[in-house]
């Protein structure tokens, strides 16, 4: 990673976690461990590096939403792939950094406004042809009305008029939001697309997925009934599913990668419930021989390749929906 990457890296961790206004080109440096003249080297200013960074950002998530659209098996998947993206990103950024785009960085904040009005608009708009061509959607509603209103929904959520960040989380806003214009344009198949977790059997809702589902413990359904005349009745409900806190997870201290099939690998699986894992191992020098945000990859003791040595290992935790960060020891033993 070259000197520009680490700047871009550096001031996207301090911008999503503090903001923007607050974080000077002192504080950017003194966190990169480098000179400001470094950083002047490729930036003219803050500015010039919000930009940078705002514009390396729409990228990314251009080619993730046109990758969810290629890959997603329906209309209503594509929109809960979007919806596990925007989870993830709102789960590690502080509301002020939108508010102090839009006030100070005008340049970068047309940037999005651009692409949340040109590619984010033709995405939706692609979503709900597809929808409807796919039986999900309603034939009835009105494709440019609804684009235009989801694109909103999208800004609202983090509009600090609407939604004060000391009142409103921007997740569980932008689950609210998706989850009303989701079953507004439904059909009754898209309905129980959208109800797949769940099945009723003898009067028993069950859970009915082998999807882990991470960071969602509200799920919204509907249960719609039909009798012999052709009378419905509709009713709508939120379940909410428990887990155990990220404090009660057992962890297990030690690992014997010797060929024999028990305890091979370490990893946490109760962590797949989380939206936004970070895993990390270090050797008791410091240098890091395993990471993964997927929290079903597990490690296997090595690295590069390379078994590691009988030793103990330091590994953290870090889960990006909650904030909660938890280290302990690990024991490598080969017998």
């Amino acid at each position: 990673m070259d000197n520009k990457d680490k700047i871009l890296l550096g001031a996207e961790e301090l911008f999503f976690k503090f903001g923007i206004k607050s974080m000077t080109m002192d504080d950017i440096a003194k966190h990169l461990g480098m000179s400001k003249k470094t950083i002047y080297q490729f930036f003219e200013d803050k500015d010039a590096l919000v930009h940078s960074l705002v514009s390396s950002h729409i990228k990314r998530n251009e080619t993730e939403m046109i990758g969810y659209a290629g890959t997603s098996k329906n209309a209503i998947q594509e929109i809960l792939f979007a919806l596990q993206h925007m989870a993830a990103m709102f789960a590690k950024t502080n509301p002020l950094l939108f508010h102090d785009m839009q006030k100070y960085h005008i340049t970068a904040w047309n940037d999005f406004k651009a692409f949340k009005d040109g590619c984010m608009t033709k995405i939706v708009i692609d979503n709900l042809k597809r929808g409807i061509s796919e039986g999900l959607y309603r034939e009835d509603i009105s494709v440019k009305i609804l684009a235009r209103l989801r694109i909103e929904e999208v800004e609202m959520t983090f509009n600090p008029t609407i939604f004060p960040p000391n009142q409103f989380s921007m997740i569980e806003v932008a689950e609210q939001l998706m989850k009303h214009y989701l079953l507004g344009i439904c059909t009754l198949k898209g309905h129980r697309m959208v109800n797949k977790y769940f099945e009723i059997k003898n009067n028993i809702l069950f859970w009915s997925s082998a999807e882990r589902a991470p960071g969602k413990t509200t799920f919204s359904i509907v249960i719609r009934v039909t009798d012999r005349d052709g009378n419905t009745i509709e009713k709508f409900f939120d379940i909410i599913r428990t887990r155990l806190d990220f404090s009660s997870l057992e962890i297990n201290n030690s690992m014997t990668p010797n060929g024999d099939g028990v305890n091979e690998t370490w990893g946490v699986p109760d962590l797949r419930f989380y939206q936004g894992v970070r895993v990390q191992i270090f050797d008791r020098g410091g240098a890091r021989v395993f990471y993964t945000e997927d929290p079903d990859f597990r490690w296997d003791g090595t690295f590069n390749g390379k078994a590691m040595p009988v030793s103990s290992y330091f590994w953290t935790i870090e889960i990006i929906e909650t904030g909660e960060m938890r280290r302990g020891m690990l024991n490598l033993i080969r017998k």
